[in-house]
């Protein structure tokens, strides 16, 4: 048996004193002869397996030790090195001669099998399409999601500016300039949404967590990351920017060109109202 390096952890406390060891297994004894490497969690997408043996065990050890008999049952992933010399294409043409003439030879449990090569940094081809399938998926909901939310956020954008024409009116009276006016209000939404990213971040960072806790005991060890790395970070800042760019330069432009007039007589009419209110107050 060999060791995966988590189970060596956990179960035998990293003791380097392991190998040679006898353990039993389905009431098989067997000799602990190794440690897999730190990482390395075998070639099942999504499971982790604790421990490997030699496939002429596998009858001994399985809780359907039958299976292993049985030709049209798929239960192994087969990697290979290839050769400096050889191309991908060269050896998966010479492993379709080989399942052809296994298909001859057993016709009935070879029945539309064939042979494919991929690199090993693919997913295995039965779960390629299902991983590729949830994932279109759920970037497809998280984007709904962004353009909502980043269109609530302009509308809100577009309001508060409105709010604030007086106070543009008068800055551009005073010479402010309109470039330096977008600037600022570019400024503000950037600071906003940068804001919304980072809780955004943290509170995907805590529902990744609570959702597995909410997994159920299985009778494997998940090997999913979904540990946060520099690419999702930086895609996150991207998003967060690129959206408070978008979404807010159009409030923006359009917070610059207030009407001076009307916007000046305005705020002078409100104030001529507000002081004759406070004198017949005090009277």
């Amino acid at each position: 048996m060999v060791l995966n390096y988590r189970s060596w952890q956990n179960r035998f406390g990293g003791d380097p004193g392991v190998i040679g060891r006898e353990i039993s297994l389905n009431g098989t004894s067997l000799t602990i002869i190794g440690v897999a490497a730190e990482g390395f969690d075998g070639l099942s997408f999504g499971i982790s397996q604790e421990a490997w043996v030699a496939y002429m065990m596998y009858g001994q050890v399985h809780p359907i030790p039958d299976l292993v008999l049985d030709r049209r049952a798929i239960l192994f992933s087969v990697v290979g090195k290839l050769k400096p010399d050889v191309t991908r294409e060269q050896a998966e043409s010479n492993m379709q001669a080989i399942g052809s003439a296994l298909a001859e030879r057993y016709p009935t449990p070879n029945e539309g099998r064939n042979v494919t090569l991929d690199p090993l940094s693919r997913l295995n081809p039965t779960s390629r399409s299902t991983m590729a399938l949830a994932g279109g998926l759920l970037i497809a909901i998280s984007g709904l999601v962004l353009v909502i939310a980043s269109a609530n956020i302009a509308n809100l954008l577009l309001v508060r500016a409105a709010s604030r024409k007086r106070e543009i009116a008068v800055r551009l009276s005073l010479g402010a300039g309109r470039i330096r006016l977008i600037r600022q209000l570019l400024t503000e939404s950037l600071v906003l949404v940068t804001l919304g990213g980072t809780a955004g971040l943290l509170m995907a960072l805590w529902a990744r967590d609570l959702l597995w806790s909410l997994v159920p005991p299985l009778p494997f060890q998940p090997n999913i990351d979904t540990s946060p790395d520099i690419r999702l970070l930086g895609f996150t800042a991207l998003v967060s920017i690129l959206g408070g760019l978008f979404f807010g330069l159009v409030p923006a432009i359009q917070a610059s060109r207030p009407d001076l007039s009307a916007e000046l007589k305005s705020g002078q009419q409100r104030e001529g109202s507000i002081r004759k209110l406070t004198r017949e107050t005090s009277s």
